[in-house]
Formats: structure tokens, C-alpha cells, sequence
């Protein structure tokens, strides 16, 4: 979700809707060997021709998730 290409985001944001998402503590696959950041995001698939309906509409959550934002439009 944070490539430079921002093809899968609008792609996303054309198609689904944005329902939320939860960011995992770094150490959640620490038993892995790794340390890494891990988000996992809910979408909902969208009817072709359908309005988008994002749940998240809060503007200081959206300042915070650029992606969220663009998937605002």
C-alpha cells in the first residue's frame, strides 16, 4: 500500500470500500525472526456503479493515513 505506484491504491479505492484497519504491535511475528510493521486493511467489495461508502469519515484519522484519505475521494 505504500509503493511510489499508486495503481493498486486507486484501483482499491475505485472498487471497494474502505471498512478499517488494525495495525499489529512490531513484535507480532517476532517467533518469525522479524520485526516489522504489519497492517492489516478491511475492504469491502464494491457494486460496479455504486457510490463509494467508506465507514472511516473522521478528518483527523484521514490527516493521519494519507492512503485513507485518497480513498476518501
Amino acid at each position: 500500500m505504500d509503493k511510489v505506484d499508486c495503481f493498486i491504491r486507486e484501483y482499491l479505492a475505485e472498487t471497494s470500500d474502505f471498512l478499517g484497519a488494525i495495525r499489529l504491535p512490531s513484535d507480532a511475528f517476532k517467533d518469525q525472526g522479524t520485526k516489522v510493521v504489519t497492517d492489516i486493511v478491511f475492504l469491502k467489495r464494491r457494486d460496479p456503479g455504486a457510490s463509494p461508502n467508506h465507514s472511516i469519515q473522521t478528518g483527523s484519522l484521514l490527516a493521519r493515513f494519507p492512503l485513507m484519505a485518497r480513498m476518501q475521494r
